[in-house]
């Protein structure tokens, strides 16, 4: 069943091609969700969370949970709204620094995934680049 969202925009950020087939992506895209990395950055330590959702109806999206197996109920297409939230991480406490929200259409083109990803708003430290190479790093 393809997952599309109707209202995915024209205006893209980023248009590239995986060279692993379409359910191998969705495998990797299903291991990112509920991910979470933390680096040092200018002396500071920085947690990356990734939170991860599906197109539904085509006009919203739910939880990957919600789905039995994702490489099973999805041909053909799908969209995703990735969700990445950066913390501070002090001995005081966290202090949220940055929430960045994706959207990504993976269409299936045989032996490789077709992907087009669209960020929303303009703020935030993370753009389309670091996301396709989170994508890269998580497929191989």
């Amino acid at each position: 069943m393809r997952r599309i969202y109707h209202r995915f925009p024209l205006k893209i950020d980023l248009d590239f091609d995986l060279e692993r087939p379409f359910r191998e992506v969705l495998t990797c895209i299903g291991m990112m969700n509920g991910t979470h990395i933390t680096t040092r950055r200018n002396d500071k330590l920085v947690k990356s969370s990734v939170a991860i959702e599906i197109s539904d109806n085509m006009t919203g999206f739910t939880g990957l949970d919600a789905l039995r197996s994702l490489a099973d109920e999805v041909t053909d297409a799908a969209d995703f709204r990735i969700e990445i939230h950066e913390t501070l991480l002090k001995g005081e406490g966290r202090f949220p620094l940055s929430a960045d929200t994706f959207l990504l259409r993976i269409q299936d083109q045989r032996e490789r995934t077709g992907c087009i990803v669209v960020k929303e708003g303009s703020y935030g430290a993370v753009d389309a680049m670091d996301l396709k190479r989170m994508l890269l790093g998580a497929c191989k």
